[in-house]
């Protein structure tokens, strides 16, 4: 063995050189989503015309995602190249890598187009000013498209270099879609059929006569050309039908009609349907004449359901294809019937999509997932899970049971690990999943908890409390008023057993967003409890929560300026209460000066107004720096408002005196809180609405370095949290994808020799790259004694001491010197030339006089360079 005055020399003398990784060397380079998947709605699905297996769908929360197998994995598009929304359906042109999409991003709908099949998208020119509602592309041209805005149609022949106004509906033009025959283009609106002969350079509405009075489409589709044109339509009364219209307004069908060229109307076509049917979508395969498919909403009797019918005849009638009743022909995720959440829970189909050259593959989509057939609708298979995770067909969907997500679409508040194996985590709508097995796998494996959303938990001892509401997205943009908040009602409730049941420790009515418990009274519990209209909000604590359901609770007084909307509450070690208070916005819209930073010295009687300027109308989270022994360093985040004084607000702010003085770090738009790396002094993440995940490595200075994680795909992150059995390995709650998981760079290999408290746990971070950060965390040690860490170019596996030194023969090693919790943390830097291919191995060896021969050994790592 090497000494450790050698460690790094020896480290050195192995180095080459290695290109420069994309996002600074002290963050993971990879984030893998993980959690049950669905849970949000999911629109515009679209199928390749190309590659049948090959489908996109986007998604209410602006992530875009595409599947090459069918829909057994998925990959999410990085915000930063495309945002995708309701009408975003992937537009596919004869070019495979030719593909068109409205993009969503900064409250605009904007054309953009990728030439490389989806790996970049620019932004192309149109003539709505950013207020794109519908899309169509020929998929049989590079050069044909339409667009519309709310009241004008616009075509294009020479790929979208310019557009030509063809039909204006200043009553509000609601487009259900368009077929593309050679020089015939057929286009569904709410008026009518417009109907174009010259290749789509102009438009007139066809004298069709057979629709009936004042009546005009829901959905449309088609196929063939010329002499074998068929179309088939939903219709509804005109007086209903809006620009941009989704699912969710079903109810508008007043029938299906059909027609095809050599019949002189359209006729109606509804056998097969019944009372309670209510199909919107329509789509077929153009070069299948007699295959047309129709989704929408099927009340059952006792609930309402996603449906999805084929014909086979033209359109002539219509068979039930999903067969929800009894799971029929399904193979079903978490949602489905007798599962943790009935077919309810998807409640209607908000997209349909045909592979165009596959008139078997279809695609549905829900309020909560996704759904797909390759069998002309035979069977079906949940597809926002993995293949494994998925239920047998035809079988009662069972409850509590594992899956493994592929399509993530709802919001996370927080993640509590009770255990190293067991993560509860808090989202919206499903209201919570846990995991047994570190994150991998999730189940609603629960009871007691049956409110829209859990915001947070906290934990002593073996008990976790939890904060629940039936108000979800609170202090987002859309719930910042009475009117959506205080209606809600929420509870504090409490687990013994790891979150496997939870009951009531109490109904305050109200929505409960956060919880704190006071480290010196074991009996103490404070609550974030939001209402502004009734006097109710505020924060409560009480002195008897063993007490449970019994329990008695006081609200303190209300800081100086505040109006019943508390969040962030944190106890400090002596006894200093810190909260911060968040937006309210009046009925007329308006945003009130209530919100902001204050701080308590007695225990809440009192309070001090320790609010930045900017922090007066919609201050967010925060985070008090662990490095910081005297707990006088806060972050907070601040979002901007609209629309008047909350304007330019934004930004992200720093006390170093407990809030008397601030400084801001930088003025962006919207920061929603800043968590400091518990391992790595200075160096935070922090997260935006919408700019994603950012990440400095000098939190402390005057103005520090903040980088953007080009890694991290999704645009709002919203709390960056550290396992405390796996603080090396950061995890993200996100609004709208779940939760995501730094990548494993490190990876254990087993081979550890137990001592007093188990087997020492190892945990490692960071890359073999150029100044690459790494870092070792060592748990389960004997307080006080000492250890050694070492590291090897290779793997030997030599018997020591009764148990095995897996790094070798060559070692670096460093000593460690373990705390009075018997932890120890040893950071490494990394000189400017890395190996271009090597593997290291670590291990820890320490002193433990009730070990077998007086020594424990933590199991062996093993990393390899990126």
């Amino acid at each position: 063995m090497q000494t450790p005055a050698f460690a790094c020399v020896a480290c050195c003398a192995v180095l080459l050189v290695h290109g420069a990784a994309q996002d600074p060397p002290a963050v993971p380079p990879r984030w893998q989503v993980r959690g049950i998947g669905g849970g949000g709605a999911f629109f515009a699905p679209a199928i390749s015309p190309h590659v049948a297996t090959t489908g996109f769908v986007a998604t209410d929360m602006v992530h875009l995602q595409r599947s090459l197998d069918g829909g057994d994995t998925w990959q999410m598009f990085d915000f930063r190249a495309v945002q995708a929304g309701s009408r975003s359906t992937v537009g596919f042109t004869a070019d495979p890598q030719h593909l068109w999409i409205i993009d969503v991003r900064d409250d605009r709908s904007q054309l953009r187009r990728s030439l490389d099949g989806g790996v970049t998208w620019a932004m192309v020119g149109e003539p709505t000013g950013g207020n794109v509602r519908w899309l169509g592309v020929d998929a049989g041209s590079t050069q044909r498209l339409l667009l519309a805005s709310d009241t004008t149609l616009f075509a294009s022949t020479n790929g979208g270099a310019q557009f030509v106004a063809v039909h204006t509906d200043a009553g509000g033009l609601h487009i259900a879609g368009a077929h593309f025959a050679a020089n015939e283009v057929f286009v569904g609106t709410g008026r009518g059929l417009l109907q174009s002969i010259d290749g789509g350079s102009s438009f007139a509405l066809a004298a069709i006569p057979g629709l009936p009075a004042n009546h005009g489409f829901l959905g449309i589709a088609g196929t063939g050309s010329g002499a074998n044109v068929r179309l088939c339509g939903t219709i509804a009364d005109q007086a209903g039908l809006y620009p941009g219209l989704t699912g969710a307004d079903h109810a508008l069908f007043a029938g299906v009609v059909e027609w095809h060229r050599g019949q002189t109307a359209w006729q109606l076509r509804n056998a097969g349907l019944l009372a309670g049917d209510d199909p919107l979508f329509v789509a077929s395969s153009p070069s299948t004449p007699q295959v047309f498919w129709l989704a929408g909403h099927r009340f059952t009797g006792s609930e309402d359901v996603p449906a999805v019918w084929r014909s086979v005849d033209g359109g002539l009638s219509w068979s039930l294809v999903l067969r929800a009743a009894g799971n029929g022909n399904v193979a079903t995720a978490w949602m489905g019937q007798g599962g943790d959440r009935s077919w309810s829970y998807g409640e209607y189909a908000l997209g349909l999509a045909v592979a165009p050259n596959d008139p078997a593959r279809a695609m549905v989509t829900d309020l909560g997932g996704v759904h797909a057939t390759a069998d002309g609708g035979q069977t079906w298979r949940a597809v926002y899970v993995t293949p494994s995770s998925r239920n047998a067909t035809g079988q009662p969907t069972p409850r509590g049971r594992d899956y493994v997500g592929s399509l993530d679409n709802t919001s996370a508040w927080w993640l509590h690990w009770p255990t190293e194996d067991i993560v509860w985590a808090c989202v919206t709508d499903i209201r919570g999943c846990k995991s047994r097995d570190g994150g991998e796998r999730w189940a609603f494996d629960y009871s007691g908890h049956t409110e829209n959303t859990m915001y947070h938990v906290v934990q002593r001892g073996g008990v976790v409390y939890g904060a629940t509401s039936t108000v979800h997205d609170l202090y987002e943009s859309t719930y910042l008023q009475d009117a959506r908040i205080d209606p809600g009602g929420g509870r504090v409730l409490q687990s013994v057993d790891d979150g496997r049941s939870w009951t009531l420790v109490h109904d305050f009515g109200d929505p409960v967003i956060r919880l704190a418990l006071d480290p010196h009274v074991p009996q103490r519990l404070y609550a974030s409890v939001v209402n502004s209209s009734n006097g109710t909000g505020g924060i409560w604590v009480t002195d008897e929560v063993a007490r449970g359901a019994q329990s008695t609770w006081r609200r303190l007084a209300a800081p100086p300026r505040t109006e019943g909307h508390p969040f962030a509450l944190a106890v400090l070690d002596d006894g200093t209460l810190v909260c911060t208070w968040s937006a309210r916005r009046t009925a007329a819209g308006a945003f009130t000066a209530s919100s902001g930073v204050f701080v308590s010295s007695d225990a809440g009687v009192s309070w001090q107004d320790r609010s930045h300027p900017d922090m007066h109308w919609w201050t967010r989270d925060l985070t008090l720096d662990p490095h910081d022994p005297g707990q006088r360093t806060f972050l907070v985040g601040v979002w901007s408002g609209w629309g008047g004084v909350a304007n330019n607000r934004g930004g992200l702010f720093r006390s170093t005196d407990r809030g008397l003085t601030w400084r801001r770090l930088n003025a962006w738009h919207r920061v929603s809180a800043a968590d400091v790396d518990p391992l790595r002094p200075g160096h935070a993440y922090v997260t935006t609405e919408v700019e994603g995940l950012w990440h400095t490595s000098d939190i402390g200075a005057a103005n520090p370095t903040f980088v953007q994680l080009r890694g991290f795909p999704f645009r709002h992150p919203g709390r960056v949290l550290f396992p405390p059995h796996e603080p090396t390995r950061p995890w993200v709650t996100t609004v709208g994808s779940s939760v995501f998981a730094a990548e494993r760079e490190w990876h254990g290999l087993g081979l550890g020799k137990a001592g007093s408290n188990g087997v020492p746990a190892l945990a490692g971070s960071g890359g073999l790259i150029a100044n690459g950060d790494l870092v070792w965390h060592l748990q389960r040690g004997v307080a006080g004694q000492p250890g050694v860490l070492a590291v090897g170019l290779q793997r030997q596996d030599l018997p020591l001491l009764g148990g095995t030194l897996v790094p070798g023969p060559e070692l670096v090693v460093w000593p460690l010197a373990l705390d009075g919790r018997g932890a120890a943390t040893l950071r490494v830097r990394l000189p400017p030339v890395v190996p271009g291919a090597v593997e290291l191995f670590a291990q820890a060896w320490l002193l433990d006089p009730a070990a077998v021969q007086g020594v424990a050994a933590s199991h062996a790592l093993r990393a390899a360079s990126r």
